[in-house]
């Protein structure tokens, strides 16, 4: 995705050679943050992303149609808020499509299953107790 990212934004096709050059650059900034640790390498690389991510928002909400962007938020909010239970519970009894069972159930299930890790995870980092090891 990102090479064929690169290749719409610059219009340079895209190759091997792009994707091969993006896979060492990703790996380099991996091996390098995690070589560092979580203080000064991972904590470094949040803060980027986040910046990054704070910046292209900001740019998104000032260069793109602000108006639109702001009603379509503000209608998305009260239609979820309207409609989450229904949304929730809909099984399409009906139809008998499969799909909303499906996927409803396999994504619930996958969170039910990871939630204990991702929180043991999470809760070892904010306190501190995480050790890292040096992959790269």
């Amino acid at each position: 995705m990102i090479s064929e990212g690169i290749s719409e934004l610059f219009n340079i096709p895209r190759s091997f050679m792009l994707d091969m050059a993006l896979i060492v650059i990703l790996t380099l900034i991996f091996c390098v943050s995690t070589y560092f640790g979580l203080e000064k390498g991972l904590k470094r690389l949040a803060n980027i992303n986040t910046y990054l991510f704070l910046a292209l928002s900001a740019f998104v909400l000032l260069a793109g149609p602000t108006l639109f962007i702001i009603s379509r938020f503000t209608d998305s909010v009260g239609v979820l808020l309207q409609n989450f239970f229904r949304m929730s519970f809909y099984t399409d009894s009906v139809a008998n499509s499969g799909f909303p069972e499906a996927w409803t159930i396999f994504y619930w299930a996958w969170w039910f299953a990871c939630a204990p890790y991702i929180g043991i995870f999470v809760a070892k980092i904010s306190k501190g107790n995480y050790k890292t090891s040096h992959f790269c």
